[in-house]
């Protein structure tokens, strides 16, 4: 099954447990001040995407987002000391490298996956923001070789 707005399932990395709780700290890069996008958000728009659930943790190490496509869910989690995170997912019966990353422009959160399977690599770059109403903005932009890039924005509020 695909999801319209976040992200191609075959390469959502699955985990079993929860990002535990720690202390809030500055990460690497951190911004002085910026938003913490913890939540369980509800898409409002585009209408094809109206209902769908994306749950966001974020503490100063590292933001999943968790969106609610299959049984469990799929998460994918992004360090935000600047580094970048290689995880292993299985697909169409094998196994390929996930690799993630994050960074702060300004006050929106930029979320960079890059994965390749059969010598084609895909990136997609998320980008997070809160507007002056508190809703998120969801911008999603994949990148494959040699294709023209596909764009998808989304509105959500907090549930």
């Amino acid at each position: 099954m695909k999801r319209l707005i976040f992200g191609v399932l075959v390469v959502c990395v699955s985990f079993a447990g929860r990002m535990a709780a720690v202390p809030q700290s500055p990460a690497a890069g951190q911004p002085q001040g910026a938003p913490n996008f913890s939540g369980t958000w509800i898409t409002t728009s585009p209408q094809s995407g109206v209902g769908q659930v994306l749950e966001i943790k974020q503490d100063w190490k590292a933001v999943s987002l968790t969106h609610d496509g299959g049984p469990a869910g799929h998460a994918t989690v992004y360090p935000l000391d600047g580094s970048t995170l290689t995880s292993e997912t299985a697909t169409h019966g094998q196994k390929i490298p996930v690799r993630t990353r994050a960074r702060w422009d300004g006050e929106s959160l930029v979320l960079t996956m890059t994965w390749t399977i059969a010598n084609v690599t895909t990136t997609a770059r998320q980008t997070l923001v809160l507007d002056e109403k508190g809703q998120l903005r969801y911008n999603s932009t994949e990148l494959v070789d040699g294709r023209a890039p596909k764009t998808t924005e989304a509105t959500l509020v907090r549930r």
